[in-house]
């Protein structure tokens, strides 16, 4: 996933129901050494900064909770 990519978000939210459409906009991390940006085999994750249409600021998904519709290359 990265910047650009058109995805489906697959977790309903506080506003946002099941199956909205978004844009990524930024890979947030917040620090290189953050324990809960970590998965089980140590391997590093970032929330994904999701601007969704008709919302004023960006949402913050993690990638399990997102499903690329149309990847930018």
């Amino acid at each position: 996933m990265q910047v650009g990519d058109l995805v489906r978000i697959t977790r309903a939210s506080i506003g946002v129901p099941k199956g909205s459409i978004g844009l990524v906009i930024e890979c947030a991390t917040h620090g290189n050494n953050s324990p809960h940006l970590k998965d089980l085999c140590g391997q590093k994750r970032c929330t994904w900064g999701i601007k969704l249409n008709g919302l004023k600021h960006p949402r913050r998904y993690l990638e399990m909770d997102l499903e690329i519709i149309n990847a930018s290359r």
